[in-house]
């Protein structure tokens, strides 16, 4: 199943296509990226061992935008995977969403993971930009979706990446 548009309002269900990992023995990674230039766009991703790992040296300019991840599709409910949601290692120039004015234009939904919502590690992961997300709440950051780790959680010698433009809870 695919959608035409994804914005709070027009499609409030959340994003049309689910990958829901509940099924699989064993448990794996939903998506592992080992490339450059991938979108992952307008998809839930719930119940996997890790919900996306970007992956690498030399692997950028990756894009993750407007998805759920450890969250039911309609973005109520947590529907934790085991580890992270989303997991950066040594990979350099990748983004968790994009630098925007509009707020929820380009934002990813990341809660009830039962590690952290994002996490970035190894000495190769640099550059790596986390922009406008919604960690911890639903899209109006209203409803408490936390993950059971940190929501941004940096180590391994990942250095010089940026984490910026976060409207937190009301």
């Amino acid at each position: 199943q695919s959608q035409e548009l994804f914005a709070p309002g027009s499609n409030p269900s959340g994003p049309a296509v689910e990958l829901d990992g509940s099924l699989m023995v064993p448990m794996d990674v939903c998506l592992l990226v080992t490339c450059s230039w991938t979108f992952v766009h307008k998809l839930a991703i719930n119940r996997f061992e890790t919900g996306i790992i970007i992956a690498g040296t030399g692997h950028s300019f990756n894009l993750v935008y407007q998805c759920y991840i450890g969250v039911t599709p309609d973005g109520k409910n947590k529907a934790p995977n085991l580890n992270s949601g989303i997991l950066i290692t040594d990979a350099n120039l990748n983004f968790i969403s994009w630098p925007d004015t509009t707020f929820t234009s380009f934002s990813n939904v990341i809660g009830g993971n039962s590690g952290a919502g994002i996490e970035i590690m190894g000495a190769g992961s640099t550059l790596n930009y986390v922009g406008p997300n919604c960690i911890g709440t639903d899209l109006s950051r209203t409803v408490d979706l936390g993950n059971m780790g940190d929501g941004i959680f940096i180590s391994g010698g990942a250095a010089d990446n940026a984490i910026m433009n976060f409207d937190f809870p009301k």
